[in-house]
């Protein structure tokens, strides 16, 4: 995300998410594809499992990855990745407010490095 400013720039947001999220597709249909068989596991889903995969899929990954697209138009992009990669970092804390979670070892460590690898990143860029 974050050199794709100039890439977002040049092109249209909705031709640069689009693009983004149809590759991304092929990758994991082709990952699912190799580590399960096939497609025997999700036709054998619930009708009401599907639909919550395609309300999920649509609000918690196509919608958010627009609005990025288009912000990126807006502000620069070492502040967008800032903000994407708080991300888990908020997601992990509602998991353990709302989940009632226990935090593990693992998950602490991983908050941490995104921390610090946002953090170098950014100041990389600012100096640059």
């Amino acid at each position: 995300m974050i050199y794709s400013k100039r890439v977002v720039l040049s092109i249209s947001p909705t031709i640069f998410t689009s693009t983004y999220m149809c590759i991304t597709t092929v990758f994991l249909l082709f990952g699912f594809i190799l580590n399960s068989g096939g497609f025997s596991e999700i036709v054998a889903l619930q009708p009401h499992t599907i639909i919550y995969l395609i309300f999920l899929a649509i609000f918690c990954s196509i919608v958010p990855s627009y609005l990025m697209s288009f912000g990126l138009k807006k502000i620069s992009a070492s502040l967008a990745a800032v903000i994407s990669a708080m991300g888990p970092i908020v997601t992990l804390g509602l998991d353990v407010v709302i989940l009632n979670h226990h935090l593990g070892l693992n998950e602490i460590i991983g908050a941490i490095i995104v921390t610090l690898c946002v953090t170098c990143l950014t100041r990389l860029n600012t100096k640059a």
